[in-house]
């Protein structure tokens, strides 16, 4: 339904407390799960297999003139190459049964990753340091995955020795540029495919005119919903406040209009922002203003028909 709100949060507590928000603010609305399916494609192979696949990916786009994709996989390939560096450089170092890594460097690698990340773009430095305690952390977590390593409560100690380039790895397809699907060099190509529940709620338009959208996001942010929809709720929260506003305050000043005037009376106009006192041009037709008038009519805001709108006796007010 047009003026709906959907909420999605990762745990049925959090929907069930929303819920409440809701209705206490006399907001109605419904809680539905749903199954949702993520996919994510892998190449797996050997570190020797996956730098060779690198190379050759960097040579091809090369050959075909995409120079920024070139560029991606052989730095790619000169990641991976540093990680095998440094799990040879563990093995070599260490005997079997040494503590190889603490859980205390572990975690300084990805504090240096976080701050690192945070540093000036185009900063040598930040991007050579960024780039070495990843490598050290991913060969870590390497050497563990093959069992080369074991992590104890104090941290990593060395089971056994292995040819680095026989460490098996894998590269996640969905931060790589295209790829030849026939020239993966004896990589294997895996899967993965998780199904998950999700919470959603689904508010009655009336949240745009019984609830304060400040009190909303406030009372979200506590919550599990992730911050990329929580933002994407502000915007739509916001723009949908204004859109009503602007509906009403025009029926209010002309007593009595229809669709077809109406959107052509917010069609094109220039409004300011009040956050950031920036130009905002509407845009519109009159299948929206028309659906957004019959939501209104239903919450007792707005009455009449489409050829003759009017403002409902005792209509709510926003707070």
């Amino acid at each position: 339904m047009v003026l709906e709100e959907r909420v999605i949060f990762e745990s049925s507590e959090d929907a069930t407390a929303f819920v409440a928000f809701l209705k206490k603010n006399d907001c109605p609305c419904r809680k539905e799960v749903q199954m949702v399916t993520y996919d994510d494609a892998w190449l797996s192979g050997t570190l020797d297999q996956v730098i060779s696949w690198l190379g050759a990916e960097a040579a091809r786009c090369q050959e075909n003139g995409e120079d920024a994709d070139s560029f991606w996989f052989g730095k790619a390939g000169e990641y991976h190459q540093n990680v095998r560096d440094i799990s040879q450089k563990i093995m070599e170092e260490n005997a079997a049964g040494d503590l190889v890594s603490t859980r205390d460097e572990l975690v300084d690698d990805i504090v240096n990753l976080i701050a690192e990340t945070d540093g000036e773009l185009g900063d040598d430095t930040t991007s050579s340091n960024l780039i070495d305690s990843a490598a050290h952390s991913l060969a870590l977590l390497t050497l563990a995955q093959n069992g080369v390593v074991h992590e104890e409560p104090d941290g990593f100690r060395l089971e056994q020795i292995t040819p680095a380039g026989s460490l098996r790895t894998s590269l996640n397809l969905s931060i790589f540029p295209p790829i030849e699907l026939d020239g993966e060099m004896g990589l294997t190509r895996i899967h993965d495919r998780d199904f998950r529940l999700i919470h959603m709620v689904v508010a009655d338009p009336l949240i745009h005119i019984t609830c304060d959208s400040g009190e909303i996001l406030d009372f979200l942010d506590e919550l599990s919903v992730p911050d990329d929809l929580l933002d994407s709720l502000e915007e739509r929260l916001a723009s949908t406040a204004l859109l009503i506003s602007l509906i009403v305050q025009e029926i209010e000043q002309v007593t009595s209009t229809d669709v077809a005037t109406l959107a052509a009376s917010l069609n094109g106009i220039v409004v300011t922002d009040q956050e950031d006192g920036t130009a905002v041009r509407i845009g519109l037709d009159e299948e929206i203003v028309s659906s957004v008038v019959s939501v209104l009519r239903k919450r007792d805001i707005l009455a009449g028909t489409d050829q003759k709108i009017r403002m409902a006796g005792g209509r709510k007010r926003r707070r």
